[in-house]
């Protein structure tokens, strides 16, 4: 199908009968109006769909019926109709009254978009150990292109599978060799993140928080800069 072609089906899809343009399609308007619903329904079930894939467990902590009321309103703004399937669910957490809801949901997006980072090597405690004192703290590292964190609304009622009760009000995702990991970090390490941002030495990492520093590598949060690890 042209371009032009699906630009004017989203245009009528959204905007309604009144935009179609009789002279695109071949055959009566009623006929042509009947296959652009078809279309329409479609996509519509499609984008459900989407949504239930991005967010199964939230759809499982809802229900089906709570959940698709809240993906239906979702779906209804313009601009999120306008993204790709795959960036459907963004934004979708600001809907939910329930901060514990929303905390749920911005965790399997952030865990979507972990999945869907660009592949780099992670720093392992193994590699760290064999580097004597003044190469360390003089290697440069940056944060692992997959880590992602995020500052939970309501850390104590935060739940997921296998992972341990915890009052730390950030959640830190990370993805070293294809392994999605999930935990709860202090500011400290929150900090820490912030500043790995943008290429850092490890010796300013340690002074912000050593500990921290421990967590990010066990965890896969950083990436080395080649040439010099």
């Amino acid at each position: 199908m042209q371009p032009e072609l699906q630009q004017h089906m989203r245009d009528v899809i959204a905007g309604g009968p009144a935009l179609l343009d009789e002279n695109m399609f071949v055959g009566s308007r009623a006929a042509k109006l009947r296959a652009l619903r078809a279309h329409a329904n479609t996509i519509s079930h499609v984008r459900f769909v989407a949504m239930e894939d991005s967010f199964p467990m939230l759809r499982e902590r809802m229900g089906d019926e709570l959940f698709h009321a809240a993906a239906r309103i979702h779906l209804e703004d313009p601009a999120i109709r306008a993204l790709t399937l795959r960036l459907i669910g963004r934004g979708f957490s600001a809907r939910l009254e329930d901060p514990v809801l929303a905390d749920l949901a911005d965790a399997e997006w952030a865990m979507l978009q972990s999945y869907g980072a660009a592949e780099a090597p992670a720093i392992e405690l193994a590699t760290l150990r064999g580097l004597d004192a003044e190469t360390l703290v003089g290697a440069r590292v940056a944060l692992h292109p997959a880590a992602i964190i995020m500052t939970l609304r309501e850390p104590a009622a935060f739940s997921w599978p296998g992972m341990p009760d915890s009052e730390a009000p950030h959640l830190l995702i990370t993805r070293p060799a294809a392994e999605r990991r999930l935990v709860q970090v202090s500011d400290g390490v929150a900090a820490l993140v912030e500043r790995a941002q943008r290429t850092v030495t490890m010796g300013e990492l340690f002074e912000i928080d050593a500990e921290g520093v421990t967590t990010l590598v066990h965890l896969g949060a950083l990436r080395p800069q080649l040439e010099l690890i």
